[in-house]
Order: C-alpha cells, then structure tokens, then sequence
C-alpha cells in the first residue's frame, strides 16, 4: 500500500479510506484534507459500529476515525477492525488527546494518531507513516517502563544518524539517506514527548540514564578490547624473545662447530 499511497496521479485517487465521525465540520475538513492529497475515494459514518458494518461490506487500507466513544468504546473498535483486517492503516484523531487514551489505541491496533485542528499536509503525513506501520514498536507499546523504553527509541536513532553523518564525510551519495534519518530522529522525539509518563522532565532523565549506561557498555568492550591487545602483544614479546634465543643458540652452535 506504501508504494500506492506515494503515487498521486493514479493508485491514490483508487485507495478507499472510511472516514468516521459524529462531527459534520471535521468530517467536511478532513473530506477536503484527503481530496487535495490525491485521495478520491472517500466513504463517511456518523458511528464506530456504523464503521464496522461499512468495513465488513468492503475493505477500506485506510482508516480514521474519532478517539472519542460514539456508541462504542474506542478501544475496542480498534481491536475488532484490526480482526477484520490486520493491515488496515486505522488513525484516531482528537482534538482534545489523552496521552494514555490515545496509547491505550495504539497499543490496540491503531498506527498512528493526527491531532486537531490539522492540515492536509499533516494527514498526509500521517497516512504515509501509517502505512509504513505502527507509529511506536511492539517493545514500547507493551513495556513496564515506557519512559525507558522510549529513551531507548530516541537513543537508536540518534546513534543511527552520527554513524550516518561519520559516513557522509567520506561518502556524500549517503547524504540523502541521513536527512531521512534525521527527519525520522526528529518525528521519534515528538512521538517520545508526546506520549513519555510524569513529563519530559523525566523523559530527559531515563534519556541521560540510557547514555550511562551505554557509555558504560563501551567503556567496558574498549576495556576489553585493550585486554585482548595487550595479551596479543605479549604473546608477540614472547615469541620474538623465544625466537631470539633460538637464533642465538643457533649461532653460538654455528661457532663452536667452526
């Protein structure tokens, strides 16, 4: 569907998204968002259930719909679309988002979330990144300890860009490739405030703890790594000084035999 979505001209205008909400005004804002994106073939409801029965009539890739309950609990909507289709791209949005609301979705099924009020180049936006998968990873939606978790997403990403940025010094084809990863860092740390518990204060905190921790890591493998090349050069003293006596009794052999 990823390559579809990206082709404006043709795919696109055929991909059916559903559409549900009680609210006539988002409903007439978000219809002209996904036409002016290139998106044609628009099907609304006024309800989750209403939804449901459209999506079981004929499959819809695309799905957004309302955080808020209609005549349905929201989560398990999500769940029950996700049965009908596990690779239906189903976005909530909100005006009024719930942190833990809007996790409680993700972690049911939904891929990503779009915030009210919106632009057309936001939904789009979140529709590509929709198709690419779910917005946050399995070991983030189902940790203890979101905040590490999380930290540990915005960290991964960071270290994939300064390898990327040691590598486009010496290849610059690769340039391409890094501001990909640097836009994707950026949109990983707002998806890491927007949904880290207790603040960014203490998102900042399991931030530092993580870069301990791992400075530590490589602390203890360059330690190791020193090791290894002291006893390799020990072993190299060894066998030069046991090759010198050896040479040595050689041509003290060699003088007593002349």
């Amino acid at each position: 569907m990823e390559g579809a979505l990206n082709d404006y001209e043709t795919s696109r205008a055929q991909i059916p998204v559903l559409l549900i909400s009680s609210n006539s005004n988002v409903t007439t804002q978000m219809r002209h968002a996904l036409k002016s994106v290139g998106f044609g073939v628009i099907s609304c409801a006024p309800s989750h259930s209403l939804g449901i029965d459209k999506f079981r009539d004929r499959p819809f890739p695309v799905v957004i719909f309302d955080a808020k309950k209609t005549d349905m609990p929201t989560e398990a909507f999500v769940m029950q679309m996700a049965k009908l289709d596990p690779d239906a791209a189903l976005i909530p949005f909100s005006g009024e988002p719930q942190v833990d609301d809007i996790f409680g979705l993700l972690r049911a099924g939904a891929r990503h979330f779009i915030s009210v009020p919106f632009n057309a180049e936001t939904v789009e936006l979140v529709i590509l990144r929709a198709a690419e998968g779910p917005a946050l990873s399995e070991v983030v939606l189902q940790s203890t300890d979101r905040n590490s978790a999380l930290a540990g997403v915005v960290l991964n990403c960071l270290y994939r860009v300064t390898v990327l940025q040691r590598q486009v010094r010496e290849c610059p084809r690769w340039k391409s490739i890094l501001e990909r990863e640097q836009r994707y860092l950026a949109e990983t740390s707002e998806l890491a405030k927007t949904f880290c518990e207790g603040g960014e204060q203490a998102l900042q905190e399991k931030i530092v703890e993580g870069c301990l921790k791992r400075s530590e890591l490589s602390a203890t493998r360059i330690g190791r790594a020193r090791a290894r090349l002291r006893t390799q050069r020990e072993k190299k003293k060894v066998g030069k000084s046991t090759q010198d006596r050896l040479a040595l009794a050689a041509v003290d052999m060699l003088k007593r035999v002349n």
